[in-house]
């Protein structure tokens, strides 16, 4: 009997009605969806202030609990100094950026409004309009959200009564990627399990991270290691394979017995000569066990186990009108449908 993919289990679920003994937990990267909707919706209020992060925040999450209906859904955000770990591995890693001019701006605020300050006040904004519904949030000091979401992934939702989407459009995820756990990217629509993943990606899930190692990841500012190449690392060590995972560790070994065996490809002396840089990138990029000490790993749990706030509906309706909503009798009814569990 071929087994199901996650996918065909979503779809029984909600063709069913909703119900299921499995329970379907929705895990936001916070800032990620913000930061997306900031950079490309310019919504501005009645005062000139920039609305389109948090708007374009709820448009999604509205887009997403339509879709999957969850059971639980947690926002995570990134705690304060979350990036020191990494940033003490690779010293520019995560370069402060400001978001670019050539996004859709209304052309009378270019120059004139802070975008900085404007972000910063969105983000504060959303802070405030998420403690008015039932579900959790999370942002712990020196943690980054993406391993505090494969923490609470693989650990306090991790076992087979859970299935897990986490929303994000940061590819470091995809290797998170098993039966139980799978992908959106919110900026493609686009919900990513294992066979689609092989699809679109031509890589099993730890087999992609395993090519980040050596390939590296321009968004975070981690450099690849010289002429090894996608290419290559296809050709001679069958990475693109579709039914077993090749390790770093795998092609480290297989470069050394192929020196042995007299084999002139400068990859393989590429490979042996940067160890410490490819060792490097697997701990920035490798989600498969965060470093998060036992205290934070506490921490997380007694959050999630934790009640929710109760759904302050009228705060947070008046909010949504604040940010350009048009709020009539159908948004408030979907609202109350989504939270009323």
């Amino acid at each position: 009997m071929t087994k199901k993919s996650i996918s065909e289990l979503y779809s029984e679920f909600l063709e069913n009605g909703g119900t299921s003994k499995k329970k379907n937990i929705i895990l936001i990267d916070g800032l990620n969806l913000f930061i997306r909707n900031y950079e490309t919706n310019p919504r501005i209020d009645n005062n000139g202030n920039l609305i389109g992060g948090v708007y374009g925040f709820y448009n999604s999450m509205k887009a997403i609990i339509k879709r999957y209906t969850p059971d639980e859904l947690v926002v995570v955000f990134d705690g304060k100094g979350g990036s020191l770990r990494r940033k003490k591995l690779l010293k520019d890693y995560k370069p402060y950026r400001m978001p670019s001019f050539k996004y859709n701006r209304f052309e009378d605020t270019k120059g004139r409004i802070d975008e900085g300050s404007e972000r910063n006040n969105q983000i504060y904004e959303l802070f405030e309009s998420l403690t008015y519904l039932p579900i959790h949030v999370i942002a712990i000091d020196y943690i980054e959200a993406d391993d505090c979401i494969s923490y609470i992934c693989n650990n306090v939702y991790g076992s087979e009564d859970y299935l897990k989407i986490i929303v994000s459009s940061d590819k470091d995820f995809l290797h998170l990627i098993k039966e139980d756990v799978f992908v959106y990217s919110h900026t493609k629509k686009d919900l990513v399990d294992e066979k689609k993943m092989f699809e679109e990606y031509g890589y099993l899930p730890l087999n992609y991270l395993t090519l980040r190692c050596f390939t590296g990841d321009r968004s975070d500012n981690i450099k690849g290691i010289k002429y090894v190449g996608e290419t290559g690392l296809k050709k001679h060590f069958n990475l693109d394979s579709k039914d077993t995972h090749i390790s770093v560790e795998d092609i480290i070994k297989k470069s050394e017995e192929f020196l042995r065996e007299g084999k002139k490809d400068k990859i393989f002396d590429n490979i042996l000569g940067n160890r410490l840089n490819i060792d490097r990138n697997y701990n920035l990029m490798q989600l498969i066990d965060p470093p998060i000490s036992y205290i934070n790993k506490s921490l997380i749990s007694d959050i999630l186990e934790k009640p929710v706030n109760k759904f302050d509906y009228v705060s947070f309706l008046n909010k949504l009108i604040d940010y350009g909503y048009y709020v009539d009798n159908i948004e408030k009814e979907f609202w109350l449908r989504a939270f009323k569990k």
